[in-house]
């Protein structure tokens, strides 16, 4: 990525933090491009958000059941790291709440496994589309298993 491109993901991101702290002034955002700016830094900013709150809720599955966790990002280890049980556990929630036969919690891993890392380094060019809707059932998916194992 060129420095250019690295300044222009900083100032969206800038952008975004000024507008949710409502420290931008509404005129500011009435400038279409100033809006759009917002727009392109939310939507960075949420997929920041959502893989590392996947990385962590993993890792507290993994701390709750096994005691431990690799020190990694990547999505798709941490799910494999753990026990088969716990697994096929998340796996049924995530079943459960996907429409698409096609989607598997396996390959919504896979898909995402690098990009906090990808989006943290910006080194060279990410070569995915999200799919935040589906990642987003993952996580609730590890969040509800999460609570069941904890009742237990």
């Amino acid at each position: 990525m060129t420095s250019n491109g690295l300044i222009s993901q900083a100032l969206a991101l800038q952008a975004s933090y000024l507008f949710l702290e409502g420290k931008s002034k509404d005129e500011n955002l009435a400038s279409w491009n100033r809006w759009e700016l917002v727009k392109t830094g939310l939507y960075q900013s949420s997929v920041v958000i959502l893989v590392l709150a996947t990385e962590i809720g993993l890792k507290a599955i993994l701390k709750l059941t096994v005691g431990q966790f690799k020190r990694i990002h990547d999505l798709k280890k941490l799910y494999d790291s753990m026990p088969e049980v716990h697994r096929e556990g998340i796996s049924k929630i995530f079943n459960s709440k996907i429409e698409n036969s096609d989607c598997t919690l396996d390959s919504v891993l896979k898909k995402h496994r690098k990009l906090f890392t990808d989006f943290r380094y910006l080194e060279g060019s990410i070569n995915i589309t999200p799919s935040l809707p589906q990642l987003n059932s993952a996580l609730d998916s590890m969040i509800n298993y999460y609570n069941e194992i904890k009742k237990e």
